[in-house]
């Protein structure tokens, strides 16, 4: 009766071991699965940056051929206009990546922290996608001290502490909403 005891008692503790251990490798895979679409997002941003400067060359473009008052340069100011609409998607991709590779997070954030601003939440997502200040300012557009006194902004209306990161607790935030 000992012997078959400490026979079964053996088989479930491996048991035991090898559900912990697969457990831990998918924690790891899905940490893996998760930067590998944090790169991908990031890519993503910094595509719409680059259409933001497409579009300051087709402005530019209509500006020169308005001075000029030349008639083809308009009609092929139109038609770089008409060929960046037609190839680009929805604008509304970025809201729709984010969702989709951290469900709730932006109701997650809203929820947490209701005085935070869609701008805020904005800067919070980025963090979470580790782009830098420069990253952040290039994409929307503005200086860099603006996006560093906006996260400024973001962290004192969620109240932290000088000692934790606004990064590190956004990252906390998503992990722990993963983990639930």
């Amino acid at each position: 009766m000992v012997i078959l005891s400490s026979i079964i008692y053996r088989k479930y503790y491996k048991a035991e071991k090898k559900v912990v251990a697969l457990k831990k490798k998918e924690k790891e895979l899905l940490k893996n699965h998760i930067r590998v679409r944090e790169d991908e997002l990031a890519a993503m941003l910094v595509t719409q940056a680059q259409k933001a400067e497409e579009l300051s060359l087709i402005e530019s473009s209509f500006d020169t051929a308005i001075v000029a008052n030349d008639y083809d340069k308009i009609l092929h100011a139109k038609k770089l206009l008409s060929e960046f609409i037609n190839a680009s998607e929805n604008n509304d991709i970025f809201s729709e990546r984010i969702e989709s590779q951290y469900p709730g997070i932006v109701h997650q954030l809203q929820q947490e922290h209701p005085e935070l601003s869609s701008n805020d939440i904005k800067h919070c997502l980025f963090l979470k996608l580790g782009l830098s200040l420069k990253e952040s300012a290039r994409l929307l557009n503005v200086a860099v001290g603006t996006v560093k006194t906006s996260r400024n902004r973001a962290k004192t209306k969620m109240n932290l502490p000088d000692e934790i990161s606004l990064k590190e607790y956004i990252d906390q935030l998503v992990n722990d909403a993963i983990l639930v």
